[in-house]
């Protein structure tokens, strides 16, 4: 007994101090000697393994916990197992197990107990989890696997017991900045989204007009001739519905609602005469049997025309064939047509100066001289010249429905000037159509330059004409007469070439039999362009 005694107290000198308030149990004089000195023994050995782990850092106290529990139970088992010791000492209390309130201990010299330990395979601890049945608890602890399975498996009633598994991880919680990341992540899915659904959603609905610009193409750069090919419905039928336009401002609006639902302004109009030198003839085509109609157009200018020839194709199959000036666009020879600002172009859909289409039917307008006429609003829809012509190619097919379709609307000036036009059909019927203090009249006559040929006083034709239109109108008179009306396309090409007077512009002659335009366009050398149709 006194041997024991020492032992504890060494060991409580050299791993742990002695607690001041901890009480000392004593058994009655008849306990019995050897089960006294095992219940001690056992707390020792315990207690050594458990500060033998000190080296864990914060899991020291869960190991030193399990290691009182496994000395409570050795107690009472070897109680049990010793019934005379029971029997001789029926009135010994209860042993407290209850932990004291001692300072913290010191195990800073245990580690002389594993000095003489051989090294290990595997240096990594294993994680083990100790799960106790009196405190409902588990405890994970890292550190040597043999000495932890046996300091378990040394516990006889089972209250504590090893997993030798990983634990699963506990969910960590969620950080401020990692909800904030999940958001900001959430947000560009769904912009991303929403642009890929916007663009397909604006391909579907314009994407006329965006293979209309990539189209976009040069046919004679000296010259400043470009191509275009329109497919697909450009919204002349919502026009008409909503009244028409009765200004280019007005129609620049439309189509930017149109081709861009009003998100991108199209360009301002270039108002102003445009100092053209016009002449245009139609007449027979005397190179077939059935005498279709040729109609030649000469547009000379001062300086050089930016010219477009713009095809297009409806969705219910019409074909058109048209030329516009595209300088009126804001296009000069320094800022060409192109990708990056073709929407511009999309406008000249609307502003042709001259066309046929596939029926036949040829329009042309061409510019007067002097200030716009007025013109008397009623309830009929409004429609600029150049928009006039537009429907005139896409909802006619002859002369006759063509001046019947200009009644019912209020025709008004483009680009500041006054127009009037000649109508042509395959048939070889035509009409000069003019408005006059706001009404619409028709002659039938051949050709047109740049003068009126309807006055108030019957005066019509070439007649007293002594400036620069005068001389066209003679030239396209005296051929039309000396060649009794039917012309070769060679022939009325060559015409409309000596009616050119000026460096810039364009010269076309409209085949109704073949649906062929034929063009031809000054640069530092004669260009020649044919664009043919399909005949309806």
């Amino acid at each position: 007994m006194n041997n024991n005694t020492n032992n504890e107290q060494e060991l409580r000198l050299e791993g742990a101090p002695v607690c001041p308030e901890e009480e000392e149990h004593v058994c009655a004089p008849e306990q019995d000697a050897q089960t006294a000195d095992s219940a001690e023994a056992s707390y020792a050995e315990g207690l050594t393994v458990a500060q033998a782990l000190s080296n864990i850092g914060a899991e020291v106290e869960a190991l030193e916990r399990a290691a009182r529990i496994f000395s409570g139970g050795s107690a009472e088992n070897n109680a049990a197992a010793s019934p005379d010791a029971k029997a001789e000492a029926p009135d010994c209390p209860e042993v407290k197990t209850s932990e004291p309130d001692c300072p913290e201990d010191d195990y800073s010299s245990i580690e002389r107990v594993f000095a003489s330990r051989p090294p290990r395979e595997n240096p990594e601890p294993e994680r083990l989890v100790f799960n106790s049945s009196q405190d409902n608890a588990a405890v994970t602890v890292s550190g040597d696997e043999d000495l932890l399975r046996w300091l378990v498996n040394g516990i006889s009633d089972g209250s504590v017991t090893v997993d030798g598994s990983e634990p699963e991880a506990e969910p960590e919680p969620e950080s401020a900045e990692g909800g904030r990341g999940k958001v900001f992540s959430t947000f560009l899915c769904l912009l991303a989204s929403l642009l890929v659904l916007g663009g397909v959603a604006y391909y579907i609905l314009c994407a006329h007009g965006l293979r209309a610009i990539v189209s976009i193409d040069e046919v004679e750069v000296n010259a400043n001739v470009y191509s275009m090919t329109y497919s697909g419905s450009y919204g002349l039928d919502d026009l008409i519905e909503q009244g028409g336009v009765s200004t280019d401002g007005e129609l620049m609006e439309f189509l930017s609602g149109q081709y861009f639902f009003g998100l991108m302004d199209m360009p301002d109009v270039v108002s102003g005469p445009s100092g053209s030198s016009d002449g245009v003839l139609s007449v027979l085509n005397s190179d077939c049997e059935n005498s279709r109609a040729l109609t030649g157009r000469s547009h000379s200018c001062q300086s050089q025309t930016m010219t477009m020839i713009v095809s297009t194709r409806r969705s219910d199959g019409r074909e058109t064939v048209t030329t516009v000036d595209i300088g009126r666009l804001g296009y000069t020879p320094y800022d060409r047509p192109g990708l990056f600002n073709g929407y511009a172009a999309l406008a000249s859909v609307y502003l042709p100066l001259d066309g046929m289409n596939d029926h036949g039917l040829c329009v042309t307008a061409v510019e007067l001289p002097g200030d716009p006429r007025p013109v008397t609003d009623t309830v009929r829809p409004d429609l600029t010249v150049t928009a006039a012509v537009r429907m005139l190619l896409d909802s006619t097919t002859t002369v006759e429905e063509a001046v019947e379709m200009l009644g019912r609307f209020d025709i008004y000036p483009s680009f500041g000037c006054d127009y009037h036009l000649l109508i042509s059909d395959r048939e070889g019927s035509t009409a000069a159509i003019e408005w006059y203090d706001g009404q619409m009249y028709r002659v039938n006559i051949p050709y047109i330059s740049n003068e009126r040929v309807y006055s108030p006083d019957g005066l019509t034709g070439a007649a007293g004409f002594d400036t620069e239109t005068g001389r066209i109108m003679t030239l396209l008179a005296g051929s039309y007469s000396q060649y009794d009306g039917h012309m070769t396309t060679e022939q009325i090409l060559g015409v409309i070439g000596r009616a050119a007077t000026r460096a810039g512009g364009w010269g076309v002659v409209y085949d109704s039999y073949t649906d062929t335009a034929y063009f031809r366009f000054e640069g530092e050398t004669e260009k020649q362009v044919t664009v043919s149709m399909s005949p309806a």
